[in-house]
This record gives C-alpha cells, sequence and structure tokens, in this order.
C-alpha cells in the first residue's frame, strides 16, 4: 500500500487557488477523509514501492506493478480512451501519455531494484524498452476497466473545485478517484 507522503501543494484541497483547507494531519477538514494523494506525490514515492519482487518476472506482472502503485489513478474505457485523475475528476487529455510515463517509471524502478537485488529474471523482463512498456500497458488495461456509463452519471452531484456538492442536501463531500466526474467547475 502506498504511504502518503504529498507536500501541501500537491495534497491541498482548496476553495481558492492558493488557500489550503486541509488540517495537519492530510485530511480534508470537514470529514477524517485522508486526501487522495496526486499523480506526482505517488512519482515521489514509487521508489520506495516494492514493485521488485513482488510481482512475476514478465509482462503481466510488471502490468500489475504499475497498478499496485497507480492504479486508482488511471482508467480504460473503450469509448473514451485512457483517463487519469486529476484530483478532482477524471481527465482524457494527455491520459495516454500520463499511463506511459508511469508504466516507464514504474518499469525503471523495478528495473533497479532488481539489479540491486541480484534478480536476473525481473531484471531482464523490466527493463524499460518500447516493447515491454507497450505489453504492460495492454496488459494494464483489463485491470482498470471502466464503463462509459460510470462517468457524470449522478445528477445530483455537481463537482466543483472544493468538493463534490450534493444538490438535494447542499452538502460538500471530498473529491475521489471513486467519483466518475469528466469535468470540474
Amino acid at each position: 500500500e502506498l504511504k502518503s507522503t504529498m507536500s501541501q501543494e500537491q495534497s491541498t484541497y482548496v476553495s481558492g487557488a492558493s488557500e489550503s483547507a486541509h488540517n495537519t494531519n492530510g485530511q480534508y477538514p470537514h470529514t477524517t477523509q485522508v486526501a487522495v494523494p496526486t499523480l506526482a506525490a505517488l512519482y515521489s514515492t514509487l521508489n520506495q514501492q516494492p514493485v521488485c519482487n513482488l510481482f512475476a518476472a514478465n509482462d503481466l506482472g510488471n502490468a500489475e506493478a504499475v497498478y499496485s502503485a497507480f492504479g486508482t489513478h488511471f482508467l480504460y474505457c473503450e469509448s473514451l480512451g485512457w483517463l487519469f485523475y486529476t484530483g478532482s475528476h477524471w481527465e482524457r487529455e494527455g491520459a495516454a501519455l500520463q499511463v506511459q510515463r508511469a508504466v516507464t517509471k514504474t518499469l525503471d524502478v523495478r528495473h533497479r531494484h532488481a539489479e540491486q537485488y541480484k534478480n536476473a529474471d525481473v531484471e531482464h523482463s523490466a527493463k524499460p524498452q518500447a516493447t515491454i512498456i507497450d505489453h504492460a500497458i495492454k496488459l494494464l488495461k483489463p485491470m482498470v476497466l471502466a464503463r462509459v456509463d460510470d462517468f457524470d452519471a449522478a445528477p445530483d452531484l455537481l463537482n466543483v473545485q472544493n468538493g463534490i456538492l450534493h444538490l438535494p442536501k447542499g452538502a460538500l463531500e471530498p473529491h475521489a478517484p471513486s467519483q466518475r466526474f469528466t469535468y470540474c467547475l
């Protein structure tokens, strides 16, 4: 499981451009829910993740390593293609490049760890080369598959910059990857 080592800038739950609205425990102020790490935070902790020996020394093992580090931040939908979680909504633009970057960085860390721990099988299978990257991406798709009907499907919820507004109750909830919004007002 990932440790949340976000900087205040990376995890800020804001109502204004720079106003910090989370408390010092990394939680949202109006709930006990812990702030979701951003992609930047996940990249910064990737080197600390046990991605070398926990997964098989093959393409599927590589995809599983990527999923273990980034699974909550990527989705694939046949109709929409790749999407990545921005901290407030799911974004299509640039998502395929974000996936490629995450796979490449995960393979690089996995490869370096394998060299360090003398695991020749993983070292060979996780070498960040184009075909290995492409195979990992292909095998990651079914792990993060979503249906187009999953997105923007809650008529009583409005996704705004500082959270999810539940219109009938007037309550504000924090953003979460499980909320499948493709917009943020």
